[in-house]
Order: structure tokens, then C-alpha cells, then sequence
């Protein structure tokens, strides 16, 4: 998850529309794209749709900046082009062979480099009230909550972090920075929702069972449980 020197991380919500989705791109002016076989349907709808309507002062100009797409996992460079022949110019290419070579001995230390105005991660709202917003997260609020929660759960080494929420919202993004800070091992879940990226119908949503009534669940909780919450977590 640790962002390219000089550059900002700006996640994409893979549930969007090919509209919703190229108006972020639009907004944040990438230039590069990170896809994998899942998502890329999404991608090449998105930068077939038209772009949304200027912003007050001007787009950030992001279809015109796209420069290149590094495919993630099996996804192979070569069908990835095909997909997005629509979109020509783009350079294609798998994103396993960026890997860093381990230093050699006596190499200088590495050096960190950060975006002019200390930006990481563009974080896209979830739009409940209107369009996404991108909000811009500095690695200094990051470095913070980092610390923040290893006092409070006290992560280490030997922990391995079963990821839950997406890496495209600020919890799944947070839990991320802070488990890598820990150094601990990370393990990502499959998405429940795969088969919308690739254009087919959602999966049923999970039976629940019904709620019990308040006073059951009182009775289930000896008096001592009932503590107040710290106002560490408020």
C-alpha cells in the first residue's frame, strides 16, 4: 500500500457505474492505472463513457493524463490492450515485474520522497448526499492513526490482519497502513461482489438471522459487561 515516490494513491470503488467511475478519473487527473481481470470491464466501459460535465475552474484533465495501465495479478498485458483498444496510446504492462530488487551492500539508504503538498491517498466519499468527493489524506494523518491504533490493540510482528473492508474506504485503508507500520502479515478476502465488476448479476445477500428483543439481549450481558466506552474510541 506504500504510495510511489512523489506520487498520490487514488483507490477506485469497483461498485461504481463506468460513469461514476470516469468522473474520478476525471477529477483526479491519474496517470497511471492499476487493474486486474475482475475490473477491467469496469475500466474499459469507463474510459468509453463521456466525460462529465467541467467543474468550476476546469477539470484536472484525468482521460488526458492516463498515460499507462500495470495489470495486477493473472491479468495478462496483452488482453488488458485488447480490452481497452478503444483507448489507444496507453502503455500496457504487468505490474510483477516493478518489484524492488533487494539493495545491495553498501547501497545508500532508501530515500523517501512525498508529494509537493504532503497528499497519499485520495479517498473518494461515499457519495450518499451527492457525486464521490475526493479527499486528500496526508501521510502525517495516516503516520498518526497508524500509531493510534497499534496503542490501542497493540498489533505486532506475529499477527496476521484479515482484511475485511475494501482498500477503497478509509477503514480498509487505515487498518492496511497500520498493520504494514506493524509489520505484520495481511490477508485479503476474495470480494463477495466479484461478478458485478465482470458485468453479471450480484449474488444473493446472506440470510440473518432476526434480531433478538432488547431485553433478551440485556439479560444475555451480566451488569459488570455494561461498561461505559473510553473516550479513546468516541
Amino acid at each position: 500500500m506504500e504510495t510511489c515516490p512523489g506520487c498520490i494513491l487514488a483507490p477506485v470503488n469497483w461498485r461504481w457505474s463506468a460513469v461514476e467511475a470516469r468522473a474520478a478519473l476525471e477529477l483526479c487527473g491519474a496517470e497511471a492505472l492499476a487493474v486486474d481481470a475482475a475490473c477491467l470491464p469496469l475500466l474499459a466501459a469507463a474510459l468509453a463513457a463521456p466525460p462529465p460535465p467541467p467543474l468550476r475552474g476546469g477539470n484536472a484533465g484525468g482521460s488526458a493524463r492516463l498515460r499507462a495501465i500495470l495489470c495486477l495479478g493473472d491479468l495478462p498485458p496483452a488482453a488488458a490492450a485488447a480490452a481497452l483498444a478503444s483507448s489507444p496510446g496507453l502503455a500496457v504492462a504487468s505490474a510483477a515485474g516493478l518489484a524492488c530488487a533487494p539493495a545491495a551492500a553498501g547501497a545508500p539508504a532508501l530515500a523517501l520522497a512525498l508529494a509537493a503538498c504532503g497528499t497519499a491517498v485520495l479517498c473518494f466519499t461515499s457519495g450518499t448526499t451527492g457525486a464521490p468527493k475526493a479527499v486528500a489524506l496526508s501521510h502525517a494523518a495516516f503516520h498518526g492513526q497508524s500509531l493510534a491504533k497499534l496503542a490501542a490493540a497493540g498489533y505486532g510482528p506475529a499477527d496476521v490482519y484479515l482484511h475485511a473492508a475494501p482498500l477503497f474506504h478509509v477503514g480498509g485503508l487505515s487498518s492496511a497502513f497500520a498493520m504494514l507500520m506493524a509489520g505484520a502479515a495481511h490477508v485479503l478476502m476474495p470480494r463477495r461482489v466479484r461478478s458485478r465488476c465482470a458485468g453479471g448479476p450480484p449474488p444473493p445477500p446472506p440470510t440473518l438471522p432476526p434480531p433478538l428483543p432488547p431485553a433478551q439481549c440485556a439479560a444475555l450481558l451480566p451488569p459488570t459487561s455494561l461498561l461505559p466506552l473510553s473516550p479513546f474510541f468516541c
